[in-house]
């Protein structure tokens, strides 16, 4: 993948309730937040709303297997951007975590013609040195 596709990523745009998600991808980590009463793994961070008095102090950044399966897919031809047009088409795809969330993100390495639901996958770092970031980006394991 061309470092220009990278490049779009801004470090310092970033909420500071979401840079240990960022910062252990940088250690090819992928971590997901998880309530520590009942286990239950949520993307983006939450509260956890099995629990009515449930506050941030009971939610941790949590190692997970960083696999899933293909919920969905999209194959993207046009867009608006013109620093990523030259990277066209590409695929979107929402992946089931084996955790139970759902992850937007961009898959590499397959055509989108073999693709299926319930295809398993996983993470694949990026690693983009223009900006000191990982991109969570997943691929279709064989």
């Amino acid at each position: 993948m061309s470092s220009r596709w990278q490049e779009t990523v801004v470090p310092d745009m970033l909420d500071n309730d979401i840079v240990p998600f960022w910062d252990a991808l940088k250690k090819h980590e992928f971590r997901l937040n998880r309530c520590t009463r009942c286990g239950t793994h949520y993307w983006p961070m939450t509260l956890c709303p099995k629990h009515e008095d449930n506050g941030f102090d009971e939610m941790e950044w949590s190692l997970t297997s960083g696999r899933g399966k293909i919920f969905a897919w999209e194959v993207v031809h046009r867009v608006k951007n013109p620093a990523i047009k030259w990277d066209l088409p590409y695929t979107l795809v929402l992946v089931e975590l084996d955790e139970g969330p759902i992850f937007p993100t961009r898959l590499v390495g397959n055509r989108p013609d073999n693709l299926r639901v319930g295809m398993p996958v996983e993470v694949a770092y990026e690693d983009v040195v223009e900006t000191g970031m990982t991109l969570p980006l997943f691929k279709t394991v064989e």
